[in-house]
């Protein structure tokens, strides 16, 4: 029998037992390198709640604008572990009142002319899919404040009962031109009115000003820049109803009105009901002052800043625009095959992106009592109350 030396007895043991506990060693240390890994990676996010508020001044056509946010924030948390986003719909009385008494969330979601300063903001980068007429809305002395993310549209809703049908009339969703608007609108029939009444869908109440979309009217071809501008087009040639025009528009005692995909979505209830007059919608106007914006509030966490920073960049990302057409509303960057079924809402989203004028959302409230008075100047006939309303708004 071989002897076995001592030297090779020990060796042997020694492998057998490196054998037995490499593996755990191995283990933990890959276990360390890893578990290090993903502590650096969560400690270069942020944990924790966002409190959301999402505050509401113009209306959307069918599904809620928080119905859609609640969408994107599942897909925001989903690849964000130990991130949670709480949202909360509000008025705008309802924010001020709760801004004022010391209430402030980590993110707002807010309309044209909510702040008239950006003291409670902190600086926002807009991504660069995002048009720049839409970007450029939402500056304060230079630097952009918040994103808009979506926007609603002016349309121009024709009662057929209130107009005699004639050759240069019959509207399409493209639009009409003013020339013949105006002979449809000279040429309106009905027992019950004396004159052709043009109706400006809602009234004036510091939110939004449908009569200015009429100055910034398309031509369906979108190149008739010869033919007169519609609001000065009509000045002095028909009765105009500021106040409850809707109202006025299902009675039958309004021809023409100026109104949003909201009341198209109401008068397209009303019609299965068999209640709304007969009527047919047009592409408007390329002038918008519904749009919402999502913005950082003032914080001094940036890992937080930057995470609400990420949320922004995904609430203008392709998937999340595009659900916007659940609500008849529009995106902000280009986007295409949008409303392949309602060829209103495809033509007017067409306006609002080839050349869209869009007012400043800091500048708004306090400019909205001049921009009143000067588009029913412009009404009147008053070719400077137009320019000036051209200036004030930029475009």
């Amino acid at each position: 029998m071989r002897k076995i030396r001592p030297f090779t007895l020990f060796l042997c043991v020694a492998l057998i037992a490196l054998a037995i506990v490499f593996p755990s060693v191995l283990k933990e240390g890959l276990y360390k390198n890893i578990y290090s890994i993903q502590e650096n990676r969560t400690e270069a996010t942020y944990r924790g709640i966002l409190n959301l508020w999402h505050v509401v001044s113009w209306h959307t056509g069918q599904s809620s604008g928080i119905s859609y946010l609640k969408q994107c924030i599942q897909k925001f948390e989903q690849r964000h572990a130990y991130l949670y986003i709480e949202l909360e719909g509000l008025t705008k009385e309802e924010a001020v009142k709760r801004l004022n008494n010391g209430e402030t969330p980590d993110i707002i979601s807010f309309p044209t002319g909510f702040f008239r300063d950006a003291e409670r903001l902190m600086p926002a980068t807009v991504p660069g899919t995002v048009l720049s007429a839409y970007a450029k809305s939402a500056a304060y002395a230079e630097t952009t404040y918040g994103c808009p993310y979506m926007a609603g549209g002016y349309l121009l809703i024709i009662n057929e009962d209130l107009m005699m049908e004639a050759a240069d009339y019959y509207p399409a969703a493209e639009g009409m031109a003013p020339d013949a608007l105006l002979s449809a609108a000279r040429s309106a029939v009905a027992a019950d009115i004396k004159d052709p009444v043009f109706g400006a869908g809602f009234e004036a109440n510091g939110t939004s000003q449908p009569m200015v979309a009429a100055a910034y009217h398309v031509y369906p071809s979108g190149e008739d820049t010869e033919s007169p501008n519609l609001a000065l087009n009509l000045a002095n040639r028909i009765t105009i109803i500021y106040d409850q025009a809707f109202a006025a528009f299902t009675d039958d005692r309004c021809a023409l009105l100026i109104g949003t995909q909201r009341e198209l979505s109401d008068l397209a209830a009303l019609d299965m009901q068999g209640k709304s007059p007969v009527y047919t919608a047009c592409a408007f106007s390329r002038y918008t002052d519904m749009v919402q914006y999502v913005g950082i509030m003032q914080t001094d966490d940036p890992k937080k800043a930057d995470i609400i920073q990420e949320f922004i960049r995904l609430l203008v990302s392709d998937g999340c625009q595009r659900r916007l057409e659940a609500l008849n509303v529009f995106p902000v960057i280009v986007t295409e095959d949008m409303y392949p079924d309602t060829p209103v809402l495809k033509a007017a989203y067409k306006r609002l992106i080839a050349d869209p004028a869009v007012p400043n959302t800091f500048t708004f409230a306090a400019d909205y009592y001049d921009n009143d008075r000067l588009i029913k100047r412009v009404f009147d006939g008053d070719t400077d109350a137009l320019h000036e309303l051209f200036f004030r708004i930029g475009r």
